[in-house]
């Protein structure tokens, strides 16, 4: 990002990566922070804890315009599907305040936008074109509504779901929104997190684990399927690692991501 200061439309919800990236914008920036929760792919906790968590960064870190959606439309585009209405409401959002940018909180986790980040040395803002092999039409959408630049702090930094979380302070990691379940993907990788964390292993080390053995983002090629990704996150079907035997070298970043 640039030194100016700019007003900045930040997609977000009460999860770590979410919160993360506007804890990093609120800290590291001086810019005009806008950000706005959509009710339609949210959970009741999220809901619940979003205002929490806002509240908290504005009181702990500096002042921002935080809500929930003033507007929630479906996408009239072809399949009314969630991923797409979120990207529709995004670019009216963007656009009715007028910001400079729009970020939003990817990491190492998310399928598409890792694989495009590592293997591209195109600049992020094209992995919105529509054609692009590396992308779904869904994500394309925004670009019929906006055409302000988009931007992805985590992913700039290399950094995966655990990294991020532990960017924020200990009191903010308390407030984040955790599925309670224990039995989806998302609790058993939080418990295997914990778990691998008591034995040694960084935050670093077990992100780019799951990247590498789910065989996507930077060690991902043609033969790469979404299910490997998803078997290495939900699942954790690969080789036990132990901290003694680690050979953990993480790769350059690439041009566009420094």
């Amino acid at each position: 990002m640039s030194g100016e200061t700019m007003r900045i439309f930040a997609a977000t919800s009460s999860s770590s990566d979410s919160v993360a990236m506007l804890y990093k914008l609120l800290t590291e920036t001086k810019d005009d922070v806008i950000t706005r929760i959509l009710t339609l792919d949210a959970s009741d906790q999220d809901l619940e804890q979003y205002p929490i968590v806002c509240n908290w960064l504005k009181e702990n870190v500096r002042d921002f315009d935080f809500d929930f959606s003033e507007v929630e439309e479906r996408a009239s585009d072809v399949m009314l599907e969630t991923v797409r209405s979120k990207w529709y409401n995004v670019a009216l959002l963007s656009e009715m305040y007028n910001v400079d940018l729009i970020c939003i909180g990817y990491n190492t986790y998310n399928w598409s936008p890792s694989n495009w980040y590592f293997k591209s040395s195109e600049p992020v803002e094209n992995f919105y074109r529509r054609g692009n092999s590396y992308s779904r039409v869904d994500y394309s959408i925004v670009r019929d509504y906006t055409d302000i630049p988009i931007e992805w702090p985590l992913m700039n930094h290399n950094m995966g779901r655990w990294q991020t979380l532990e960017t924020l302070p200990q009191e903010l990691q308390k407030l984040v929104s955790h599925c309670p379940c224990g039995k989806c993907a998302k609790c058993k990788c939080r418990e295997w997190y914990n778990k691998n964390k008591k034995e040694g292993f960084s935050a670093e080390e077990l992100d780019d684990l799951i990247m590498k053995e789910g065989k996507y983002g930077k060690y991902y090629t043609e033969e790469s399927i979404p299910q490997t990704r998803h078997d290495a996150y939900a699942d954790q079907r690969f080789p036990v690692w132990s901290p003694a035997k680690s050979n953990y070298k993480p790769l350059p970043p690439k041009p566009h991501n420094k």
